[in-house]
């Protein structure tokens, strides 16, 4: 398949704007938001699809925010990597930005020609937690396997950070079975997007009874 990257800064305007009305894998639990009885997409999945169009249709990224968790995000995933690198006797290379003909992702690192890695800081509750239970958190896992998919590399090293306790990695492995279910999803969010935005242009609505 192979993937477009891009040499940015994450979180500059230039990033923003490359990324801006594609699906990303920071949101592809969105798109598995599965809706009641037989409807295929949730709330999650129509609420993402209304800002992907918004981008689409005014070129408009959506502004960047912050927070007192995505602050304290930044500055800990600098020390995870450090501690990684440290740990695997690797080095982490930098990419700011990747995409396919379908979704993008920012990578938090590159390692080697083989392998990325995913870094999330954890307050300690859940980093004790997520340390005790020894598994990938599910609320990630979508988000690891769409980097495999977009990259098409061959792992991604999960790593959870919390200071003063253990540093968190679990490693999963591609598996095609998995990125082909991520794909056809994906392609069925894609194909409900353009129905959408199609209807929004178009200006043809049902009038209320």
């Amino acid at each position: 398949m192979g993937a477009m990257i891009y040499d940015l800064e994450q979180g500059t305007q230039e990033w923003l704007s490359i990324r801006s009305g594609i699906p990303t894998c920071s949101e592809l639990s969105k798109i598995f938001s599965k809706g009641r009885g037989d409807k295929a997409f949730g709330v999650g999945a129509y609420t993402y699809i209304y800002e992907l169009i918004g981008e689409q249709i005014t070129g408009e990224p959506r502004d960047s925010f912050s927070t007192v968790n995505t602050e304290r995000g930044h500055v800990h995933e600098s020390v995870a990597i450090e501690l990684y690198e440290l740990q695997n006797d690797v080095s982490v290379s930098s990419c700011g930005f990747m995409k396919n003909s379908k979704i993008g992702y920012s990578p938090d690192g590159l390692v080697g020609e083989k392998g990325l890695v995913e870094i999330k800081s954890k307050l300690p509750k859940f980093q004790v937690e997520i340390l005790h239970l020894g598994v990938l958190p599910s609320e990630h896992y979508h988000q690891c396997l769409g980097g495999l998919y977009v990259s098409d590399r061959e792992w991604i090293d999960f790593v959870s950070y919390c200071p003063s306790l253990p540093l968190f990695v679990k490693r999963l492995y591609r598996n095609e079975s998995e990125i082909q279910e991520l794909e056809n999803r994906i392609d069925q969010f894609l194909e409900e997007l353009q129905r959408v935005k199609q209807k929004v242009l178009s200006g043809v609505f049902n009038e209320p009874n």
